[in-house]
């Protein structure tokens, strides 16, 4: 049974610096990976990585949530499951950058650079916003329809059953929602 860990990292925000409690702790949610509705909590040790990762991002990611209204931790939620926080990330179907645009999304969205993460953010956290305002604010639809196209959400009146895109959506639910439930905090 392989079982993978999504960090959630407590971060707080102190007068606009990042400080990484003293608590070397947090919880996660633990996923099977055959079945994505087994969910646990557990404490695992904070991913210090992925705060290295997206400190430099800090400002474009606020700046740019507010701007589009939408929630800084949503973008940080889909940046940490989109790219893990690499900002020169590729997928092996051609998605680029911090949020992993496709190439026709780029360019919907104005980015020239999508390997650019100030472009990158920008352009995700615009089209986000464009999924939201689609699917009536409904989160779940939006990020199916940013992982998987809106017209299969259209198509499928709803998430398609495609597991890749069931298991996407669950996952960045998962940080959202933990870092949704928690005031002065952001989750990665």
């Amino acid at each position: 049974m392989k079982k993978s860990i999504f960090c959630i990292v407590l971060m707080s925000v102190v007068g606009g610096m990042i400080h990484i409690p003293s608590n070397e702790y947090a919880y996660s949610t633990s996923r099977n990976a055959d079945n994505a509705n087994d969910s646990t909590f557990s404490e695992v040790k904070l991913c210090r990585d992925h705060i290295a990762k997206l400190a430099p991002y800090y400002e474009v990611i606020h700046s740019t949530a507010k701007k589009y209204n939408v929630e800084p931790s949503l973008v940080y939620a889909m940046i940490q499951v989109e790219s893990g926080g690499r900002s020169r990330a590729v997928s092996h179907r051609g998605a680029k950058g911090l949020m992993q645009l496709m190439p026709e999304t780029a360019r919907a969205m104005n980015v020239t650079n999508p390997l650019d993460p100030e472009e990158n953010i920008e352009g995700g956290v615009k089209y986000i916003r464009y999924l939201l305002d689609r699917f009536d604010g409904d989160v779940s639809f939006a990020l199916a329809a940013y992982n998987a196209g809106p017209t299969r959400i259209a198509r499928f009146g709803g998430i398609p059953p495609i597991k890749e895109t069931q298991r996407y959506v669950d996952k960045v639910l998962s940080i959202y929602i933990q870092n949704s439930t928690r005031s002065n905090a952001v989750y990665m």
